[in-house]
């Protein structure tokens, strides 16, 4: 077997050359990649810029929400304003012969509750 075309100079030279065309094209291919990944990072940051920008807006109109209906009194419901604890005082010291306007000052609650609260108890005690 004759191998003697492997030592010359030509051969070497023209394996060298394939070596190179191979290596510039790999260079080009990875060039050609990292411009298409940067392109798609660039287009993926605008489109979470926006994003951000819609979210940043969405939470400034709620905080101007909140603040309006923190601004607004919120309605009173009669469980709210009195409790049971005082409901049962009021009807101990009604039924001990009380005037409505003196529970009510020593109660510390208006005296449209106290009627509505002996209302309720009048129309509770009528159905049983």
């Amino acid at each position: 077997m004759n191998l003697q075309w492997i030592l010359n100079p030509a051969t070497q030279y023209f394996a060298m050359g394939l070596i190179l065309i191979a290596v510039l094209g790999a260079a080009l291919s990875v060039k050609r990649e990292l411009h298409t990944a940067l392109a798609r990072a660039k287009e993926a940051r605008e489109e979470a810029s926006g994003s951000i920008g819609d979210l940043a807006r969405q939470v400034e109109e709620l905080r101007l929400e909140l603040k309006q209906r923190e601004a607004e009194p919120a309605p009173q419901q009669l469980w709210e304003s009195i409790d049971l604890s005082k409901r049962s005082r009021v009807l101990r010291m009604y039924h001990r012969g009380e005037e409505l306007p003196s529970i009510a000052g020593a109660l510390n609650v208006p005296l449209n509750e106290i009627e509505l609260l002996l209302k309720i108890d009048q129309i509770l005690n009528s159905t049983n």
